[in-house]
């Protein structure tokens, strides 16, 4: 790959000289927006542009500076970005010139806004000439460079047209009118349009072949807008900036003693030690042009800097020497100067060290191109892992993602055959993020799942791991063709997370303990009960899933236990070794209890008491032991806890048939906050739900004690708890037997609450509870009722229809019963699902 001799001049990208050179100078604004810009903070430069530029009350010639500060401060971002980033940060700098020419046609800045607008052009065009030698095919960057540098010629084409009209319209009038440039900011500004488009043409004269008439007719055309310039008083900063664009332009020619001389004529100027510096650079590069490899070696011996003023393009004339002498070693297979080709390549890396610390990102990258260009004519590259990742990392930055991971791959086979396993981990795990950074998921997850298994040991091994099962996971979000397809990436997923636990490398780390927590939730989603509390239960204390696993292996232990209970199975066993699981997290190693209770010994004690109390036959005593050392350590526990810790201790008293106990238990807080009697209730609700049937009447008539409790506070109520605990106590009254009382709280509530289906519902429950041909044909109204209101097809209109259906057949009407679900079936196949189905065809048949 050929090696870029052209070096931008300086940080002169998107300058435009004029402003410097006026008579008043930068104005303060623009020597702080350049301040930030060179702090590399042109976000906040660009900030500040655009809140100034909101204002209505600017004034024309500031609103054309702040809008060129903007562009520029834009043009820096993009700079700054890679290939793949900077897209955006250009089209809103275009976007700015573009507007400002629409909105303000007549404004007297206008040249220079529009000479900003061909600059980042120029600019643009410049940068894909310099990333074209980066690439193995630079047709298409080249193709790029070549049609913005024609448009920004063409931008500045015009620009010099329109001073040109200015200065005609200058002359004819008085030289204090202040409603266009003054004479001297025009002469300036045609200054810097001539040399701004002389380095147009030279970019152009690079986009061709050495021998093509293309770059002689553009090189020419440079030389010939550069010559008058060349010619500037010392004082005038062009005069400089000129000399040196010509040194270049006669070195592209290949005119290396002309550029010689150019460069002698230039030092008699006694020009400062920056340019001074530049011209050391621009000989550097005649003499690497000239294939003068030793005399260029020499000039290593002089000093880099003047003064204490360095300059990015020796530096890069110093790097460009190194990185050709290395080239040249390692070619001969013999010292070049003393130094073989590890030697070069150190005292390389050394350099771009230096000058990404010195000179910021855009110098930084240009160092990387010329690295990258090292490497591209080395096949073989080097042992120097430092040279190799800072190649890799300036791929990146120039959004070269595959050649950067291609680089990365390199500098870890070479640590690994050092022998630097951390090194070599490095290199792979980069590799693997940059792949997912471009979203190859599927290649990222299997380069981190490789490193992981080839270096167990590495600290990160088991963050890379998991990075593969998070992106397997994150798989599953995607479209699939097939059912199949899914399957095997659930398949691979499950796979993945069972290989982190497993491997055996990695027991103790956090990731283990999220991925078991992961694999929980699946097993847990498919019903794989045992299975998802053992890996919930794997999970250790100090875990920071510790407490988010207890609680899913309690949604567990109850999920399963009721499906057991409900199908007549035995629960005893496995709801006992849960409660002495939840009960273990309430005490130390040694069976000690703590002296300060947390929330999760506490949930614990809860839970340990709920699986005693609802699925085994004798836990009671347990549970009620469990929960009275809970309480006695409550002090400072939250009011819902105390009270679900008071419902389930009057629960485990009414279980032994103490119900006085239990009664005495309610009146001790009978005294208590209102707030905390109806926490109690909703505890006692909960609790009564999952209570065996012989327990359930004698806690119904522990809610009905403690409604009477609250309904003696009633004042204290708000509209809403009072609707709440006459729902409660109607459900309450029928649950004890008082049909009648039951019925008529219900009549009453679903009166008041016409629009709440759950009370209509409850309604409706009670009366298909009843035999008697009055509350069936009221449940039919009811039915109806339920059904207008619900959503078409929702779960309570399927059911609404199924009762309907039901209670046509309980009054006799079997054929009304049989038609209404035939009709049903016909118009909804599915009928609501499958349980909702399997109710509806059952009945179908008795109907018939």
């Amino acid at each position: 790959m050929h090696i870029s001799r052209t070096l931008l001049y300086g940080t002169a990208l998107l300058t435009v000289a004029l402003w410097s050179s006026t008579a008043g100078g930068q104005s303060a604004e623009q020597r702080y927006l350049d301040g930030l810009r060179g702090r590399g903070l042109s976000r906040l430069a660009e900030a500040y542009c655009r809140d100034q530029l909101t204002r209505s009350d600017l004034a024309p010639v500031r609103r054309a500076d702040l809008t060129v500060e903007l562009a520029r401060s834009l043009s820096d971002r993009a700079l700054s970005s890679s290939s793949t980033e900077r897209g955006p940060y250009w089209d809103r700098a275009r976007k700015a010139i573009e507007d400002f020419v629409r909105k303000y046609p007549q404004n007297p800045r206008l040249p220079m806004v529009r000479l900003q607008g061909a600059l980042g052009l120029l600019t643009r065009g410049e940068l894909a000439r310099q990333e074209s030698e980066l690439v193995a095919d630079p047709k298409t960057p080249l193709e790029e460079a070549r049609s913005y540098l024609s448009k920004a010629i063409e931008g500045l084409r015009r620009s010099q047209e329109e001073a040109d009209m200015l200065q005609r319209r200058r002359n004819q009038l008085p030289r204090s009118d202040k409603s266009i440039l003054s004479v001297g900011e025009l002469a300036e500004l045609q200054k810097t349009i001539r040399y701004e488009t002389a380095r147009a043409y030279r970019n152009q004269a690079q986009c061709y072949g050495r021998d093509s008439p293309d770059r002689a007719n553009a090189l020419g055309q440079a030389i010939k807008l550069l010559q008058p310039l060349v010619t500037l008083d010392p004082t005038d900063p062009l005069c400089f900036k000129s000399r040196i664009d010509l040194i270049r332009c006669y070195r592209l020619q290949g005119e290396y003693v002309k550029g010689n001389q150019a460069a002698e004529a230039l030092l008699k100027l006694e020009p400062s030690p920056r340019v001074k510096l530049q011209l050391v650079a621009e000989h550097i590069q005649i003499l690497l042009a000239a294939g003068q490899l030793a005399p260029a070696t020499e000039m290593l011996q002089q000093p880099r800097e003047l003064y204490g003023i360095t300059v990015p393009e020796l530096d890069l004339a110093w790097l460009e020497i190194q990185l050709t002498a290395a080239a040249q070693a390692r070619k001969a297979g013999a010292p070049f100067a003393g130094k073989d080709a590890r030697d070069w390549e150190e005292l390389a890396t050394a350099m771009a060290e230096e000058i990404e610390k010195l000179y910021g990102p855009y110098w930084t990258r240009r160092a990387g191109m010329l690295l990258s260009g090292h490497f591209g004519e080395v096949p073989e590259g080097s042992d120097n892992i430092d040279m190799l990742v800072r190649v890799a990392e300036s791929l990146y930055r120039s959004g070269k993602f595959d050649e950067a991971v291609g680089m990365y791959d390199k500098a870890r086979a070479k640590a690994a055959a050092q022998g630097s396993k951390d090194n070599a981990f490095d290199m792979g795990y980069i590799a693997a993020a940059i792949k997912n950074k471009q979203e190859q998921y599927d290649l990222a997850m299997i380069r981190f799942r490789e490193l992981a298994l080839a270096f167990p040991r590495n600290p990160r091994a088991a963050e890379a791991h998991q990075m593969a099962v998070y992106l397997a996971g994150q798989a599953l979000k995607k479209e699939y063709a097939s059912r199949e397809e899914f399957d095997r990436q659930l398949a691979l997923y499950q796979q993945l997370m069972q290989e982190h636990l497993e491997t055996g490398k990695w027991p103790d780390s956090q990731s283990a303990d999220e991925i078991r927590f992961l694999l929980g939730r699946m097993r847990q989603l498919g019903q794989q009960w045992e299975e998802a509390i053992g890996l919930y239960r794997a999970i250790p204390r100090g875990s920071p899933q510790f407490f988010d696993a207890a609680k899913a292996a309690a949604q567990c232990y109850q999920t399963w236990l009721r499906g057991l209970k409900a199908a007549g199975k035995p629960t005893d066993q496995i709801a006992g070794d849960g409660a002495e699981w939840f009960k273990s997290l309430m005490s130390d190693a040694q069976g000690r209890l703590p002296q300060k209770w947390s929330p999760v010994e506490r949930f614990a004690a809860l839970e340990s008491a709920r699986l005693r109390l609802n699925f085994t036959s004798t836990g009671y005593v347990e549970a009620q032991q469990v929960l009275s050392t809970a309480l006695q350590n409550s002090a400072d526990a939250t009011p819902d806890w105390i009270a679900a810790a008071r419902a389930l201790l009057v629960f485990s008293l009414a279980g032994q048939g103490r119900a006085n106990e239990a009664a005495a238990v309610l009146a001790e807080i009978s005294a208590g906050p209102t707030a905390q009697l109806l926490s109690l209730l909703e505890g006692l609700g909960r609790v009564a739900g999952e209570a065996p049937p012989q327990i359930r009447h004698q806690l119904a008539k522990l809610q009905l004690d403690t409604i009477n409790l609250v309904m003696k506070r009633e004042s204290e109520l708000s509209a809403a708890d009072r609707r709440n605990i006459e729902r409660v106590r109607a459900k309450v009254l029928a649950e004890t037997g008082r049909h009648e009382d039951a019925l008529a709280a219900y009549h009453a509530l679903a009166k008041d609450f016409p629009n709440s289906g759950d009370v209509q519902e409850e309604y409706l429950r009670l009366l298909m509870e009843r035999n008697d041909r009055e509350s069936l044909e009221l449940a039919v109204q009811k039915c109806r009722e339920i059904e207008k209101k619900s959503r078409p097809q929702s779960p309570r209109w399927f059911l609404a229809k199924y009762n309907l259906a039901l209670l046509h057949y309980r009054l006799g009407n079997r054929q009304k019963a049989a038609k209404m679900i035939e009709l049903l079936k016909l118009l909804h196949p599915n009928l609501g699902g499958r349980e909702m189905k399997a109710k509806f065809e059952t009945l179908l048949k008795e109907c018939r």
